[in-house]
């Protein structure tokens, strides 16, 4: 079975590839497939760790699947002319899947913070760790902001573990673009997605609106205090944290979770909207600016 990656793949693109390839598996269970490259132009954070999520899932459910990778022919002669593949390279995300890099000469950039799976251990802390020294120099937050952005995000990678039910984890990946100056962190697990964990345990939010759709959800997930958790090390506030640290950094926040998407940027506020098809899990993008100041909004744990 032949897998065409998009032209362009990102969070417009992932939700609908996603759910073709896993309802192909499901009903053929191939013996082989193969990951075609060839046409791909473009990829984004959320592309790779979606595709990571992706193998590692067809890995562990269908492990008498042969999985290949296609990429075009000249690609180790020319990889500037295949902008999104060496991206993928540069990123090690063949160095992971296949074991090797395409292009003898590929290697992390100096504007990536790499691809890595997220799993139980101390090893996502380290991840945290790095995060913060990356983003620190080129996102203009204060000392106190980024003290919250490594308690939200180890909570978001706690959530992942103990809460999403996938049974993969999930991965996550940070790339900088100085020409758009912006940050984009991307975090992804294939569980039972962010509007299924919701409506387990609420139906109307705090108004007594009925949460009626997947995105409606997902925006009563970045409420004060509103938490499915059930492990004392989750305190319930890491999404809301990451909106109020995106907020006062006047960037943008994109969440995708089986039909529903939440996105919020300083210009439009919150917008709300169906996914292009059902995607069995969450992606959380974050887009940091890297040009302006953080806004004088305080944040403390009391006011959460």
């Amino acid at each position: 079975m032949r897998i065409n990656l998009p032209k362009s793949f990102d969070t417009s693109t992932i939700a609908s590839f996603y759910k073709e390839v896993m309802d192909h598996m499901k009903l053929l269970n191939p013996q082989h497939i193969i990951f075609d490259f060839t046409k791909l132009n473009f990829v984004r954070p959320s592309g790779i760790v979606a595709l990571s999520n992706m193998i590692n899932l067809i890995e562990l459910f269908y492990p008498r699947t042969l999985i290949g990778y296609n990429t075009p022919d000249d690609y180790a002669d020319r990889p500037r002319s295949y902008p999104a593949v060496d991206f993928l390279d540069d990123s090690l995300f063949f160095i992971k899947v296949m074991g090797y890099k395409l292009h003898p000469g590929s290697h992390e950039r100096s504007t990536t913070n790499g691809l890595v799976d997220l799993k139980q251990g101390t090893f996502n802390k380290g991840y945290i760790d790095n995060t913060i020294e990356f983003l620190k120099g080129i996102v203009g937050l204060r000392d106190k902001s980024f003290s919250f952005l490594d308690t939200a995000l180890t909570e978001v990678f706690n959530n992942i573990i103990d809460h999403s039910e996938s049974p993969i984890g999930g991965s996550v990946f940070a790339q900088h673009y100085p020409k758009e100056k912006q940050i984009i962190l991307s975090i992804a697990d294939c569980g039972v997605g962010i509007p299924t964990k919701m409506s387990r345990k609420f139906h109307v939010d705090d108004k007594g609106q009925p949460l009626d759709t997947d995105a409606k959800l997902i925006n009563f997930a970045t409420y004060p205090r509103v938490s499915t958790k059930s492990n004392p090390r989750n305190r319930g506030v890491g999404l809301e944290v990451l909106n109020s640290i995106i907020r006062n950094n006047q960037g943008r926040l994109i969440i995708l979770s089986n039909e529903g998407q939440f996105s919020y940027n300083s210009s439009t506020g919150i917008l709300l909207s169906n996914a292009s098809s059902h995607y069995s899990g969450t992606v959380l993008n974050l887009y940091f600016n890297t040009l302006e100041k953080e806004e004088e909004e305080d944040l403390s744990w009391d006011s959460l």
